[in-house]
């Protein structure tokens, strides 16, 4: 489980950052948003869900359990919350 979450989160990512070009300077991640698409997914219906499903890379049956894997595996990082807090000092 917690495998496909890490890969859905880095596909975004890397997603992100295809579309900035060669010469811009960002940090971007899709750890913190990757989460909350798969928990959208169940519950969008139509194109929405398409979407949804196409973006995190799981399957609506598995979203809500994937996510909540990642979200622990985040919640689990030492420093992962110093880190977003020392970005924006």
């Amino acid at each position: 489980m917690i495998d496909k979450a890490v890969a859905g989160a880095n596909a975004l990512t890397r997603r992100w950052v295809d579309t900035l070009g060669s010469e811009a300077s960002a940090a971007v991640s899709g750890a913190g948003v990757w989460p909350l698409l798969a928990y959208l997914a169940p519950a969008a219906d139509g194109p929405g869900r398409d979407e949804l499903t196409a973006a995190t890379g799981v399957s609506t049956d598995d979203a809500a359990s994937t996510a909540a894997a990642l979200v622990g595996l985040l919640r689990s990082t030492p420093g992962l919350r110093a880190a977003p807090a020392r970005l924006w000092i």
